[in-house]
């Protein structure tokens, strides 16, 4: 199918569905292939050359508006998830609080090894802060 996406000053593309690329075509000029008229398969809701909204419903449910919802919700659960620990974690504020026992099972519920050659509190809670900074940052970055 190919269908039309873009008119210019200098001609129209069209898209190919099959070859996965654009078409141009000088203005002036009659396309050399076959046109599809009205293309009820437009991604994205609306037909750019003409403005047509092609929203896809199922059942009179707009389906881009609930792939939405449905991201939204399982965004807001693995927040809620994140933000409680995984349940063998508990939240933790402040480190400095903790002692190096509650320190090192922290460390392990959060499947963060522990050198062996760091012994001391301050030591520990320096690695953890830079190990959990390390994690929160390549999350960010991959997502």
């Amino acid at each position: 199918m190919r269908a039309l996406i873009r008119k210019t000053l200098t001609g129209a593309e069209y898209w190919d569905t099959e070859a996965k690329k654009t078409l141009f075509v000088p203005k002036g000029e009659k396309p050399g292939f076959e046109v599809t008229k009205d293309p009820e398969t437009m991604i994205g809701g609306v037909d750019f050359a003409t403005g047509k909204d092609l929203t896809v419903t199922i059942d009179g449910t707009d389906v881009a508006a609930k792939v939405s919802e449905v991201i939204d919700k399982a965004k807001k659960e693995l927040h809620e998830k994140e933000s409680k620990g995984n349940g063998d974690t508990p939240v933790v504020s402040d480190l400095n609080e903790l002692t190096i026992t509650q320190l090192k099972t922290y460390a392990a519920n959060s499947g963060i090894n522990i050198p062996s050659d760091i012994k001391k509190k301050d030591d520990i809670i320096k690695y953890l802060s830079d190990t959990e900074w390390n994690t929160v940052a390549s999350k960010d970055v991959t997502t």
